[in-house]
């Protein structure tokens, strides 16, 4: 990270390593010479490429627009924090340093986590109720442009826990925001309404936290960062984990098992640039080996729709009814055919569906007739079912950036920042350019 202990940018860190690598991969050289004439204490990108539906109003006026609590307000306003949005009635709160439009990405991350389909509706209402102010259980996302300024709400009256969105040292904000959004609507929202499934009993009971213990310190599996395994062994063999808690600054199931959870959720959406194998030694290099990891009992969890976890990536858009109820970037774990071989050809299909079985696309006049022993040579082989189609990952060379025919899947591979660019087709770049964005 950029910032020290208190919060404040080090110009001496961006020259040590290996802090000078990471800073020098998530930061162009232009913005860090920016951050050091400055001296800044940090910087928050304000991002271009998303609108918001969320009014963001001040304390005062969200008092009545968002049922937000007078004192919580009061406390809002004396630690200089003006903008607020209440998607589902989560409290959002950036403070008057902060980025408009990354607030209100912040507010469109917190309503996708909530309501996945962008209908309106939380696909979980039992969560976003847990969630919202006036609950005993609210949380809220603070945005500040340093640690420091993110401590300052910390403690917010008439909130249970303020989860600070760390996004004053990314030069992309997105995924963040996004990670500390879920780890908001996990501890407070699905851990609280499923705590056998999500919660944070002391011996790893949940099915979160028992797939937490059960890679603990195997390889492939988990170890946080600020853990340490039973003589620094992160290669045990499947089957054998340390044993939960190990030592360490997050080993506590609230820490530990979020963490891990949020690093299986990001593969499995299909969330660009995740980085969990950057800093985890003993974590998979690529989604598939993830999933092969992972044990079925807790997958299931990953595609149960009861709980509404996210099934495709988080870019920061929400629209009410812009998106398909139905669509999903995913493909299923299993073939709904219960076959694992693809089809050879496409099968055709026709606009309506014909009155008989047919041999080809037009109907037949009468059922052909059935014979009670099978024939002695197969008519003709029929196509194979096979599991349910997904986009292969090459780039549609017909995708261009919206009212510029000129940049096209060439041009966001000199920044991957542009995957999350919009096209004159409305699809996002990192839809239309799979092989360059890995998506």
């Amino acid at each position: 990270r950029l910032t020290g202990a208190d919060g404040t940018l080090s110009p001496e860190s961006l020259f040590s390593w290996p802090t000078a690598s990471t800073a020098m991969r998530r930061f162009p050289i232009a913005a860090v010479a920016a951050l050091l004439a400055r001296g800044a204490n940090s910087y928050v990108r304000q991002v271009d490429w998303v609108e918001s539906p969320f009014d963001l109003v001040t304390p005062d006026a969200a008092i009545e627009s968002c049922g937000l609590a007078k004192e919580t307000a009061r406390a809002l306003e004396g630690i200089r924090y003006d903008k607020v949005a209440c998607p589902f009635g989560v409290l959002v709160a950036c403070s008057a340093a902060y980025p408009t439009s990354t607030c209100g990405l912040a507010a469109n991350v917190i309503a996708t986590l909530l309501d996945a389909n962008q209908d309106g509706v939380p696909d979980a209402p039992a969560v976003a109720a847990a969630l919202a102010l006036g609950s005993d259980t609210a949380a809220a996302l603070v945005c500040g442009t340093s640690r420091a300024e993110e401590r300052k709400a910390e403690d917010l009256p008439r909130i249970d826990y303020s989860f600070g969105s760390q996004s004053y040292d990314r030069w992309d904000p997105t995924n963040v925001i996004l990670e500390e959004s879920f780890h908001l609507v996990h501890q407070n929202g699905w851990a609280m309404i499923w705590p056998e499934v999500f919660g944070y009993a002391s011996d790893f009971s949940s099915t979160v936290c028992a797939e937490t213990a059960r890679l603990q310190c195997v390889s492939p599996g988990w170890v946080h960062p600020e853990n340490k395994c039973p003589d620094g062994d992160e290669e045990r063999a499947p089957g054998d984990p340390a044993p939960s808690p190990v030592r360490g600054g997050c080993n506590e199931p609230s820490c530990d098992c979020n963490e891990f959870h949020w690093s299986a959720v990001e593969n499995y959406m299909y969330q660009p640039d995740t980085d969990t194998w950057d800093w985890s030694s003993s974590w998979p290099r690529n989604r598939a080996d993830v999933m092969a990891m992972l044990s079925d009992s807790y997958k299931a969890v990953l595609e149960d729709p009861t709980y509404g976890l996210p099934q495709k990536p988080i870019m920061g858009e929400y629209c009410v009814g812009c998106q398909p109820v139905a669509s999903t970037y995913q493909p299923t774990y299993q073939p709904t055919s219960g076959s694992r071989n693809p089809t050879k050809q496409p099968v055709a299909s026709t606009k309506t569906p014909t009155p008989q079985p047919a041999a080809d696309l037009s109907p037949t006049k009468s059922p052909t007739k059935s014979t009670k022993s099978p024939t002695k040579q197969p008519i003709a082989p029929g196509p194979a079912p096979g599991p349910a189609p997904f986009p292969g990952c090459e780039d549609d060379d017909s995708w261009h950036k919206k009212r510029d025919s000129n940049k096209k899947c060439s041009w966001i591979g000199s920044n991957k920042n542009r995957c999350v660019v919009k096209g004159d087709d409305e699809r996002w770049g990192f839809e239309a350019c799979r092989e360059t964005c890995g998506t």
